[in-house]
């Protein structure tokens, strides 16, 4: 079982709670990890902590926490919906009237910084992390801007399912909303991150399929059957959970 969240949600008494109930069935735990997808090749920023929950000792000693893989840094353009897609476009001069208002009425969003707000498909490498909120104007979104500076835009669905590596297979029901598939993504799980745990969960049932079941030993049957489990953090610190 693998739970995705932000990383103060594994410092909660609802996650506690949770893992209390989880303990009896899955003794065994692999986690927080913490992930920005940045660094498994996204271009957006989204800094999440994942927990692998595991029922066989033998699983929890096999698994191999994802590392962050070797990658061409692609550029925004790569992302980008044709050139002949009509999109709606916006005044940048505008928007910064807005923003600026909202610094003489001592707003703390005045403070931002718009370094990522605008970038160009061209040569922008890194945006920020696409929030549930992103049809918002936010100097915390990334907005497309035009050849000359002039007009900025919102990333698209379809642009945004690229960004996320959302299986092309996967489609939302036509009676949903553009904004609401905005706020889904928003709220998703990068499909580079979610790639390279389901590849370390295949790895680990190939090595435990590899070992014939006659060679376990009494042993080890018999420390399965202890109430307590096992947790192992990021930095590889085995810990103790008690029902």
């Amino acid at each position: 079982m693998l739970f995705e969240n932000v990383p103060s949600f594994y410092s909660s008494s609802s996650y506690l709670a949770l893992k209390e109930l989880l303990n009896p069935i899955y003794p065994y735990a692999i986690g927080p990890i913490q992930i920005d997808s940045y660094d498994f090749g996204s271009i957006a920023h989204r800094n999440r902590s994942y927990v692998v929950y595991l029922r066989e000792k033998e699983d929890f000693e096999n698994f191999r926490v994802p590392k962050a893989p070797v990658f061409r840094r692609l550029k925004l353009r790569d992302y980008l919906d044709s050139k002949g897609a009509v999109h709606e476009w916006k005044s940048v001069s505008t928007w910064f009237d807005s923003f600026a208002s909202k610094g003489e009425k001592n707003n703390s969003w005045a403070l931002r910084s718009t370094k990522k707000t605008f970038v160009h498909p061209e040569s922008c490498t890194e945006i920020q992390c696409i929030p549930r909120r992103y049809r918002s104007q936010s100097a915390s979104n990334s907005y497309v801007l035009n050849d000359e500076g002039t007009h900025w835009r919102f990333l698209t669905v379809s642009e945004l399912r690229r960004i996320f590596h959302i299986p092309k297979w996967f489609e939302f029901p036509s009676y949903i909303p553009v904004y609401r598939m905005v706020e889904m993504i928003g709220q998703s799980i990068c499909g580079l991150v979610v790639r390279a745990f389901a590849n370390e969960i295949a790895s680990m049932f190939v090595r435990r399929n590899s070992r014939a079941a006659s060679a376990r030993s009494d042993s080890r049957i018999e420390e399965k059957q202890y109430d307590t489990g096992l947790t192992r953090d990021h930095d590889g610190q085995i810990g103790f959970v008690f029902a």
